[in-house]
């Protein structure tokens, strides 16, 4: 299967005078397969006559990490496609921000831009560098002490309040907080 292409890559280097470096597989006389490196040039021996010096090396251990790489990187790649799916399209807000003083957002999936009547991420952005911006001024402090309580434990706190929509018009969100 690899023949084409190592014969292509072999003549392009022949007719250009430079080495060539290739990997292909090859058939072993036990009728295994290994992957090689093969490096070579064309050259004139003292004879004059036009043959080729390569080097041809077992590389089969390399390619298999290689290839394992490569199949774990997709595996990864899918799920990441999947979990940002999930993220983007599950019908809650998921927030995320930092648990310094400032709590600077991080991330936000659309639901939270949406729900508070926002036409994009940039435009919530733009009105919003934390959360807690969000959060009527009556229930602030309330909220601050909520996430100081926040441990690395796995707990988390749930509570309701109400909230303003970019509209004005007046909104209850339920929050479920967890410290990441």
């Amino acid at each position: 299967d690899d023949f084409s292409e190592m014969k292509a890559r072999y003549c392009a280097s022949i007719v250009s005078g430079e080495s060539y470096c290739t990997e292909y597989r090859v058939v072993r006389k036990d009728g295994s397969i290994i992957w090689v490196a093969d490096f070579g040039k064309l050259i004139d021996d003292p004879d004059g006559e036009k043959v080729i010096y390569c080097f041809i090396s077992d590389i089969s251990e390399r390619k298999k990490r290689d290839l394992e790489i490569v199949r774990v990187n997709q595996e990864v790649e899918q799920q990441a496609r999947f979990l940002s799916q999930l993220y983007n399209t599950i019908p809650c807000g998921i927030l995320q921000f930092t648990t310094d003083p400032s709590h600077q957002i991080i991330n936000l999936n659309r639901m939270v831009w949406e729900f508070y009547g926002f036409q994009s991420e940039a435009e919530y952005r733009a009105r919003f560098q934390s959360p807690l911006e969000a959060v009527l001024e009556r229930d602030r402090a309330q909220i601050i002490q909520l996430i100081a309580s926040l441990k690395l434990d796995g707990t988390s706190v749930s509570y309701n309040r109400e909230c303003r929509r970019q509209s004005g018009s007046t909104a209850w969100i339920s929050v479920m907080m967890q410290r990441l």
